[in-house]
């Protein structure tokens, strides 16, 4: 599927948002979070939504590896948030409905792409182990895309 110049929302897990800075601090190898995230920015009908539940996610894991999770944070969406290419995504999990089964510990992404949710909207989902997520049962009873950081890159 072709995501170039159409509308798009996209959630990423933490695994990537977490993979993207360890990346380019060289305490992970390879590229693929950090690419996906550097795509994600120069395709600009794409928005990056994040939740509370995510952020949090992600704050929780920079500060048990000791780094200052705010200011990490801060300067790797400061880009994003200067061509409001970031949006907060807040919702009620009690109001959604998820007709696919996924490990709690991600259900706060699925309803995070649910809470986006929009008609004419492509709305993707980028986990760094998209199976988790059964790809073909969120695109039937959602129509959410689930991809990993190198589909999401090259589709």
């Amino acid at each position: 599927m072709n995501l170039e110049g159409r509308p798009v929302e996209v959630v990423f897990d933490t695994s990537v948002i977490i993979g993207a800075i360890l990346e380019s601090s060289g305490k992970e190898a390879g590229d693929a979070s950090r690419n996906a995230l550097e795509a994600r920015k120069e395709r600009p009908s794409h928005i990056l939504r994040i939740s509370k539940g995510i952020r949090k996610e992600c704050e929780a894991n920079l500060e048990n590896r000791g780094w200052p999770s705010h200011w990490i944070l801060k300067m790797l969406f400061a880009p994003l948030e200067l061509k409001e290419k970031i949006k907060k995504c807040q919702y009620r999990p009690e109001d959604i409905e998820l007709n696919v089964s996924v490990p709690e510990h991600d259900r706060h992404v699925v309803e995070a792409a649910m809470a986006v949710k929009r008609r004419g909207i492509t709305i993707c989902l980028v986990h760094k182990n998209p199976r988790h997520f059964k790809p073909e049962e969120m695109r039937r009873n959602h129509d959410i895309l689930v991809l990993s950081p190198e589909e999401y890159v090259d589709p």
